[in-house]
């Protein structure tokens, strides 16, 4: 048994994780922890209840409710979310006393369904990491509590069919076992009797002493040690307090029992582990054997379990690729115009560093074969001439970011939007009837580069030293690479950007 304590990042009020799971022996956490089973399945002990979670399962691990997750033979990818009560109990003040069970058989369709989408959404936000992705997952996890509480809360006076399964009476135990580790929290330091508690939740002592043996494997009295000696833990990391004072302030009648079952549970005595870790956080961790998946393998795992969720995550981030054909014979100018939206972009003083690029592709003066609304392919060849040299803008801007630097105001505000700016686009050119060794010039402008170049022009020159500057000019100068393509018949070039970009590209055929 292990009160696995959980360690969230940064400002995000929740931690997912998704393992196979071969053994995590028996623990429990101050916060409450949803599980959902996206491949396999896999044994779950909670409480008073043992039950086979398999694909698409949901299971919800209350607050300090004592469980266990096990394999079988099918193998297993489990998605663990755990959520911080510290951040949401401000919200939901009943948060901590609630007792939660999702009935996979009997519980409301609709309701599982809610779950499951909730929480693929969030782990998708998680791997894909779109704008303001952290506030999409905690209005997420709003969702997925007022989801619970509105169908999924138990009550011990609760009656009626659903209370007459077996597996409703086991849950109504798990919750009594729920509340008497909270009355074991909020009472541990005075004299504890299992008689107190049988008598607070209507039991016969008996009873009271079977169903805690039998679900968690520990009595009573080893379990309230353990919460008594978890609690002298910072004491004794970060105080000089005597070990007897220590023994008396967490309710152990001897400084030898409390000794006793320090070392039972840290594995050393308590002046040697103060010795060892004095003024530092321990991170205790419980024996669990499991294995991190892959992102790709759980974006594998959510396009087969919740379609549409994939659907909707990959189609925000990652735009239909752009594909242009491009054909040896100039016949004149095709395609549509560049979008007004996007003129109105360039023509802004604050997005100036932007239009760089596009004006210096208009400076050039060629004849126009193809545009698009983020794209436009020129040469220098005549109307019915062989193509032989041609020139190719691309942008990553799509309407949606067209719209907001249409209201630029300041370089400041645009580096705003640039930096959250992470929508993928690819533009693929194929050229048809192409035959020969084309030289190919790639002038790329990423997201970076263009931060670096916007915050440069702002007013930190004047402030720069000539190395500064120096420095600062290199590292916002664009990536630029060349190479020779050859081709008998057809050729294909990529441009793709995840983030705002520009690249120029420039083909011209080698002349033997």
């Amino acid at each position: 048994m292990l009160n696995e304590k959980i360690y969230y990042n940064g400002l995000m009020p929740i931690k997912v994780s998704t393992v196979h799971v071969k053994n995590y022996p028996m623990h429990y956490h101050d916060d409450m922890e949803i599980i959902y089973v996206l491949e396999g399945n896999v044994n779950v002990h909670s409480g008073c209840v043992s039950e086979l979670l398999r694909a698409g399962d949901i299971a919800v691990m209350n607050r300090r409710e004592l469980h266990s997750l096990s394999e079988t033979a099918e193998p297993n990818m489990v998605m663990m979310l755990n959520i911080d009560g510290n951040y949401y109990n401000e919200y939901y003040p009943e948060l901590l006393h609630s007792y939660f069970w999702v009935d996979m058989n009997n519980g409301s369709e609709e309701g599982i369904d809610v779950l499951q989408t909730l929480m693929a959404s969030i782990m998708m936000e998680v791997l894909q990491k779109g704008p303001k992705y952290e506030e999409k997952i905690i209005e997420s996890v709003h969702n997925l509590i007022e989801c619970l509480a509105s169908g999924f809360a138990i009550e011990q006076s609760e009656d009626g069919e659903r209370g007459t399964s077996r597996n409703y009476s086991n849950k109504i135990l798990s919750a009594r076992l729920k509340r008497m580790m909270e009355y074991i929290y909020e009472n541990y330091t005075r004299k504890l009797t299992l008689n107190e508690i049988a008598d607070m939740e209507g039991l016969s002592l008996y009873y009271m002493s079977h169903i805690i043996k039998e679900s968690t494997g520990f009595n009573f009295q080893d379990i309230l040690n353990y919460v008594r000696v978890e609690a002298t833990e910072p004491m004794v990391l970060n105080t000089r307090k005597k070990m007897g004072a220590i023994a008396e302030a967490v309710g152990f009648s001897a400084v030898r029992y409390f000794t006793k079952h320090f070392e039972l549970w840290f594995k050393m005595h308590p002046l040697d582990y103060r010795k060892k870790y004095g003024g530092k956080t321990v991170r205790h961790r419980s024996a669990a054997e499991l294995t991190r998946t892959s992102p790709v393998k759980i974006e594998e795992s959510i396009k087969r379990r919740r379609k549409q969720v994939y659907a909707d995550y990959i189609g925000g981030y990652k735009l239909k690729p752009v594909i242009v054909n491009i054909n040896s014979e100039y016949e004149g100018a095709a395609g549509g115009e560049t979008s007004d939206i996007l003129k109105e972009v360039f023509s802004r003083e604050a997005n100036r560093i932007l239009a760089v690029p596009m004006r210096r592709f208009q400076k050039m003066g060629e004849n126009t074969i193809l545009t698009g609304p983020n794209y436009a392919v020129t040469t220098r060849q005549k109307k019915g001439e062989s193509l032989e040299s041609l020139s190719i803008i691309t942008y990553n801007i799509n309407d949606k970011l067209a719209d907001l630097l249409s209201g630029v105001e300041s370089e400041n505000e645009l580096i705003d939007v640039v930096a959250t700016y992470d929508t993928k686009m690819e533009f693929l050119f194929r050229f048809k009837g192409f035959s020969g060794t084309y030289k190919v010039i790639r002038y790329q402008l990423d997201r970076e580069k263009i931060i670096r170049r916007i915050k440069d022009s702002i007013s930190l020159k004047g402030t720069l030293n000539v190395r500064e500057a120096l420095i600062a000019e290199l590292m916002g100068k664009p990536s630029v690479s060349s190479g020779e393509y050859k081709s008998t018949e057809n050729m294909s070039i990529v441009s793709s950007f995840e983030g705002l970009g520009v690249e120029l590209i420039l083909v011209d055929k080698v002349i033997d």
